[in-house]
């Protein structure tokens, strides 16, 4: 029952759950940086693309000039992504 837990930390009081209600999160925003990703960034994508009751969010993955399939496969995955997903290199 650790959602039921009072604490009184720093002036903060009522339980996790009471907490969690008055400060709904609007959006997140999810930064990934990776260099030669290739091994995960499909479970990774398939994992955030199918998030069930996550806030709203957007993707930005940003790439170190990978020198394997990352560029690919990001290219190919944001075509029908289901949330915002920028994608940027850097140090070409």
């Amino acid at each position: 029952m650790k959602n039921e837990v009072q604490t009184r930390n720093a002036g903060v009081t009522g339980t996790r759950d009471e907490r969690a209600a008055t400060h709904a999160i609007e959006s997140v925003s999810v930064l990934i940086p990776t260099f030669n990703g290739d091994e995960f960034l499909d479970r990774l994508l398939d994992a955030l693309g199918n998030q069930v009751d996550a806030p709203p969010f957007d993707l930005s993955l940003i790439d170190s000039s990978s020198t394997d399939r990352t560029h690919e496969i990001v290219t190919r995955r944001r075509v029908d992504f289901p949330v915002p997903f920028s994608f940027k290199r850097i140090h070409p």
